[in-house]
């Protein structure tokens, strides 16, 4: 069918579907024409996940706030494909929604007939977009060390900025007066102790998704100011963020939720829980290049990237071709050919995949790539 023909039939279709998990792959090496790909993907709907054992229920996304309906978009291939696309009805679905829990509810309290187990897990669209693998995309990046030599003053004043320390390892030479002595904070009907163990490591005693105290590790950091957050690796290639964050400046630790005390293990709001999981919700921002690469299948992650924090490449884009460029005699720098040259509308598009309320279409952009190929802005 011709683009033409997808464009007639390109209104949402009738039958809106209520997803209740969505997993919208990553996808690279597309042209930009299709680049529309990396929104299509399966999903189960509200009906059947409510069908499921409550404990088995997964009612919110895993990378991507919720969408329903489809488009119908040309993949430049010669074929019609599918896409999700924003609700046209909201309150009509929304009412449905309500309607098929209310109707879980009931059923789930008025019925002897056991709630049937999750179907399998539907084979890969074949068809799918493939992405390239990790190691070849991060092959294009030098990384923000590479910049100094040429680029001192520039590359001193970033090392020391908020993007320069986006996401850190870390480090008692910026934290120990964190932890040192030991910070107790009560929160709610939680309190949560931070302090050094024996071997002078950032640990934190707090509830754990067991409703029981734990001692855990504090590995890195994100963020700088006006305030810094500690994560906490978890199974599955998981990290969390911990809720209890710090004060750099009065070196005060406190609740970012404030005195809100509506959040338990396992909430979506609490660290334990999908809404701090900083693979889906902080990693893309605070690093270079992110991959989450979420494995539906064993609900874990395998999340790699170029280089930790806001490097020089998250905004002027792969640059180990440049480097190289001019370490080859003889230099003629004036004509470097591996210098990308932005517009206006390139530059601040770059800066909208983070500084902008978004939804991630593939969660693969590249400096000067279309902001609208990769996110779906939102307006509140």
């Amino acid at each position: 069918m011709s683009p033409e023909g997808c464009r007639q039939k390109g209104k949402p279709l009738k039958l809106f579907k209520i997803p209740c998990r969505i997993r919208v792959p990553e996808v690279a090496d597309l042209d930009r024409g299709n680049r529309a790909a990396g929104a299509r993907d399966s999903f189960q709907d509200l009906s059947r996940c409510l069908s499921y054992p409550a404990r088995e229920r997964i009612l919110t996304p895993v990378d991507t706030p919720l969408y329903s309906g489809w488009h119908l978009w040309h993949d430049g291939r010669g074929a019609c494909r599918r896409s999700m696309s924003v609700p046209r009805k909201p309150l009509a679905i929304a009412a449905l929604a309500t309607a098929l829990l209310g109707a879980a509810f009931f059923s789930s309290r008025h019925s002897n007939t056991p709630a049937p187990k999750p179907e399998a897990a539907a084979p890969m669209d074949p068809n799918a977009p493939v992405l390239a693998p990790d190691d070849k995309v991060h092959a294009g990046y030098a990384g923000s060390e590479s910049c100094r030599k040429c680029h001192a003053a520039q590359f001193e004043s970033w090392q020391h900025s908020n993007h320069g320390l986006a996401e850190r390892e870390v480090d008692m030479s910026h934290d120990k007066n964190a932890f040192s002595p030991k910070q107790t904070l009560v929160h709610g009907k939680d309190t949560t102790e931070l302090f050094l163990d024996a071997d002078g490591l950032a640990k934190v005693l707090t509830q754990g998704l067991d409703k029981k105290r734990h001692v855990y590790p504090l590995v890195r950091v994100i963020g700088n100011n006006p305030l810094r957050q500690f994560l906490i690796p978890a199974p599955g290639g998981r990290m969390q963020t911990l809720d209890v964050s710090l004060d750099p400046l009065k070196n005060e630790w406190f609740d970012v939720y404030g005195n809100e005390d509506a959040r338990g293990p396992g909430d979506w709001g609490h660290w334990t829980g999908q809404g701090m999981n900083w693979n889906a919700m902080c990693a893309a921002c605070h690093n270079t290049r992110v991959r989450k690469n979420y494995e539906p299948r064993t609900n874990s992650y395998h999340t790699s990237m170029a280089e930790m924090s806001i490097g020089c490449e998250s905004c002027h884009g792969p640059m180990k071709a440049h480097v190289e460029w001019q370490e080859k005699p003889p230099l003629d720098k004036a004509k470097d050919p591996t210098i990308p040259h932005f517009t206006r509308d390139q530059v601040m598009e770059t800066c909208a995949a983070c500084h902008s309320r978004r939804s991630e279409l593939t969660g693969d952009l590249v400096p000067g790539d279309s902001f609208h190929d990769h996110f779906s802005l939102t307006v509140t």
